[in-house]
């Protein structure tokens, strides 16, 4: 309880990832919210419940207590009391603790030296070393993603081989695959549709957005590269998702993703067919190639691309004004 108040405050999180999250299942802190006023969560558009990993730090802090014999009235009380304490102190920066910034850091040097010397084993410890003080969501922002750049960037430079890029990549892909593979993306609400578009093989980038989405509570249907626009229009007559997120990272694929938008749209009018998002590092280098693609641009990052479709599906669910 003692980190309650350095965690996150903003609402990300449905129920289904927060009974994943503490094993607390959705009645009990459901009941906690009605009767004690803890967690609190914020409300989306469409009026469902969001959590912040702060109410995930107080679910999960309660959960302790109870377990150990506190009654549910004292828990609450001392829970209140340290948010109280913190309020009354003044106020911090929002700026991310400078151990965090070194762990953050030091894992990216550790990882970068690992993969350079094709040590699956030390790049491994690594990891899972920075699992023990690090979110998956930084992990993935503040670790992952710049490493990936990073042995992109030397190799291209000269000061890298082709081989410790590949082998980064795949390194990367197959951590990520058991992330995804262990945080239960067969359940949830809403659904999302996660795919390459055809002729696009660079997949980290969209497993690390579908990862994000499924910790977030959400069913996500992984289709993996190179899929075919006709292919795609089939998965979804049969999928029925909520929304895509289409990933093309080169000017090479773009007109697959025009075409696949074009597919999509042709069998399911935009009124009534799924949400389209789609992203790729094309979009950020070169911004203006976004305007051809009619679909919405889910931005530079993982996280930022999880809060846009999030954003997107819930404005569609959400009640018309009367």
């Amino acid at each position: 309880m003692d980190d309650l108040n350095h965690e996150r405050s903003v609402p990300e999180y449905n129920t289904r990832a927060v009974v994943n999250r503490t094993g607390v299942p959705a009645d009990t802190f459901r009941a906690w919210e009605r009767r004690h006023g803890l967690p609190h969560p914020a409300r989306s558009q469409g009026n469902h419940r969001l959590y912040s990993e702060r109410d995930i730090a107080i679910i999960a802090s309660l959960k302790h207590m109870t377990n150990e014999g506190v009654s549910i009235s004292h828990a609450v009380d001392k829970v209140q009391r340290q948010i109280q304490d913190h309020q009354m102190q003044p106020k911090a920066t929002d700026s991310p603790a400078p151990a965090f910034l070194s762990a953050l850091e030091a894992t990216r040097d550790g990882l970068i030296s690992a993969i350079s010397e094709f040590d699956t084993r030390r790049a491994n410890s690594v990891i899972e070393d920075a699992m023990a003080v690090i979110d998956i969501e930084s992990l993935c922002q503040g670790v992952l993603e710049p490493v990936l750049v990073d042995i992109g960037d030397r190799w291209a430079r000269g000061d890298g081989s082709i081989s410790v890029e590949h082998f980064g990549s795949a390194f990367i892909m197959r951590k990520l695959s058991a992330l995804f593979n262990a945080s239960q993306p067969e359940t949830g609400e809403p659904t999302i549709v996660c795919s390459c578009v055809e002729g696009e093989h660079h997949e980290i980038g969209l497993m690390m957005i579908a990862l994000l989405l499924s910790r977030a509570g959400h069913r996500v249907v992984y289709l993996g590269a190179n899929l075919p626009a006709l292919n795609l229009v089939s998965a979804i007559h049969s999928i029925r998702p909520d929304a895509i997120a289409l990933s093309s990272t080169t000017i090479a694929t773009l007109p697959a993703l025009i075409d696949a938008v074009a597919a999509v749209r042709g069998e399911f009018p935009s009124s009534i067919g799924p949400v389209i998002g789609f992203g790729g590092g094309l979009f950020e280098c070169e911004p203006e190639h976004r305007h051809a693609v009619e679909a919405d641009y889910l931005g530079a990052d993982a996280r930022t691309a999880r809060v846009r479709l999030d954003e997107l599906v819930d404005s569609r669910t959400s009640p018309t004004p009367g």
